[in-house]
């Protein structure tokens, strides 16, 4: 009896800038893509923001 080997592997990619603004404040974007050499492949995409506040 003959087996067939099958090797099943999957990887991701994961990429993203962050910028930051004369007021202090940040804005990050990203997105990664999942499921590379598999069957099933997903796009993921961030976005963040932040703003800085003085407390008196």
């Amino acid at each position: 009896m003959d087996r067939q080997r099958r090797y099943c592997w999957s990887a991701r990619a994961v990429g993203g800038i962050t910028a930051q603004l004369s007021n202090g404040g940040q804005l990050a974007l990203g997105a990664e893509r999942a499921g590379l050499g598999g069957n099933f492949g997903l796009w993921t995409y961030r976005a963040c923001a932040s703003i800085p506040f003085g407390a008196e």
